[in-house]
Formats: structure tokens, C-alpha cells, sequence
């Protein structure tokens, strides 16, 4: 994970009042917890990271641990296809270029295209169609080309 996220996280954490936020990420550990009352200037979040070990090669991901994941960056409500009824936009599995739209985020009646921050493969889609969505929440997961 990368600082951008982790300080979007923290910031979603501190912004909705959240006490504590765990996030696995392929073999990355997350763990982003609020301490009390922050003193000025202070967020008064902690982080701890970790690489996560499988228990057996049985239980080991099936996803690289190379991927990555796009946030939301804004609240509103979330669309797979540009008008009801036509095809989703990308599909699991896609390989989508730089500047790709991923999905349609619906923020004060505005209709916002989110593309894709870098060539990819699509490998999970973590939100529903048509669903509300909070700033820095992942939407797709997918692993660099």
C-alpha cells in the first residue's frame, strides 16, 4: 500500500467517526485505529502494517501480491455502465489502459467518470451497482501490467 491510500484511509477514519479500520490487501496487513482526542494538529491515528503469511501453501492468495486498489475519491452513488441498461464499463478479468472510465460516480446530480489510474487487469469489483459510496472506499481491485 502506498502513502496516498493510507492517508486516505486515515482521513475517512477521522471524517466518519470510525474508532478502528482493518484492511488486508493481497499479502498486506493494515491496521489504522483512532487514539482518544487528537491533540492540535495531530490526527491522532496510529498505523501498523504487516506482511501477511499464509498458514499453509494450500491457503496461500490466488491473487498476486502486486495488486492494487482504486479508491473512490468522492462520496456518491456508484455505476458500473454509463446509462441504465447498456454494458458495465469494465467487467472482471478486463485489461484496461491508462485513462480507462472504470465506473460512473453520481455526486450532486453531476455524473463523474473515474479512470484508471494505470494499465491493469481488473481482478475484483468492490462495490455494487447502483450503491452509495464514501470517499477512499476501494472500488476495484487489479494487478499492474
Amino acid at each position: 500500500m502506498n502513502l496516498q491510500k493510507i492517508r486516505q484511509l486515515a482521513r475517512l477514519l477521522h471524517k466518519e467517526d470510525i474508532q478502528e479500520l482493518e484492511l488486508q490487501d493481497g499479502d498486506q496487513y493494515l491496521r489504522l485505529k483512532r487514539n482518544g482526542q487528537p491533540a492540535p494538529g495531530d490526527t491522532g491515528i496510529t498505523t501498523e502494517t504487516a506482511p501477511i503469511q499464509p498458514a499453509s501453501q494450500e491457503e496461500a492468495p490466488a491473487i498476486s501480491d502486486s495488486s492494487e486498489v482504486v479508491l473512490s475519491p468522492l462520496a456518491g452513488t456508484f455505476y458500473r455502465s454509463k446509462a441504465p441498461g447498456a454494458p458495465p464499463l469494465v467487467n472482471i478479468g478486463d485489461e484496461v489502459r491508462k485513462g480507462k472510465t472504470l465506473c460512473i460516480l453520481e455526486a450532486m446530480k453531476l455524473m463523474n467518470e473515474l479512470e484508471a489510474p494505470e494499465d491493469g487487469r481488473i481482478i475484483e469489483i468492490l462495490a455494487e451497482n447502483a450503491q452509495s459510496v464514501q470517499e477512499g472506499q476501494p472500488l476495484f481491485k487489479y494487478i499492474p501490467l
